[in-house]
């Protein structure tokens, strides 16, 4: 019989890092739920609450050595496809001056973080149906990057490895919920600003 002992660890971290975030995870999606993808403005001010978090998240990730953990980082980086669909909007919202902060100095923060980020990419998938498509006004990049490429079970797989040699469960979930709530606080200020202007 096969011995599986070796892939508890992992599927313990992978099973943690779920359970445990699911209430940042869920209050993320309840209030980016209030964005209506099919309407220019909402859109907008979707991309907009992702560039106030992705651009600094994945300087810190590589600053902080990203690319030792995940060879194939800079097929993973988004920044660059999301800065090319906000310059094609002719109506951005304006930025809060709001500026995260981040600590991956340990691999468990860096795989933490990625975990969000990595799976943002999942979720994009289905986002993308909501949106009008082959409209200028709804360009795509950042939601369809990656499409075709096998990013997500790449990741899982240097997760586990990572998890089977005793990666310090503990930090990474913390930062997982650190990155939840990181874009959650983007999305508050945006919609409270953008309230704030309807006001006036």
């Amino acid at each position: 019989m096969l011995d599986r002992s070796a892939d508890k660890p992992a599927v313990r971290l992978r099973m943690a890092l779920r359970h445990e975030t699911r209430e940042a995870h869920q209050a993320l999606d309840d209030l980016m739920s209030t964005f209506v993808l099919d309407d220019p403005t909402d859109y907008a001010r979707f991309l907009t609450v992702h560039d106030m978090v992705l651009p600094a998240a994945e300087r810190a990730l590589e600053e902080s050595g990203i690319a030792r953990d995940l060879p194939d980082w800079p097929r993973r980086r988004r920044r660059a496809a999301l800065h090319d669909d906000l310059a094609e909007l002719s109506d951005r919202p304006q930025r809060p001056a709001l500026q995260p902060s981040f600590d991956f100095s340990s691999q468990a923060a860096r795989l933490g973080a990625a975990y969000v980020l990595e799976g943002s990419r999942m979720g994009a998938r289905m986002l993308v149906d909501k949106v009008p498509e082959g409209d200028s006004r709804f360009p795509t990049r950042f939601l369809r990057h990656g499409e075709g490429e096998r990013l997500w079970p790449g990741f899982i797989q240097m997760l586990d490895t990572a998890d089977g040699a005793g990666l310090q469960q503990e930090r990474a979930i913390a930062e997982a919920e650190h990155m939840f709530d990181s874009y959650r606080r983007a999305a508050e200020a945006l919609l409270k600003a953008e309230s704030l202007k309807t006001v006036l």
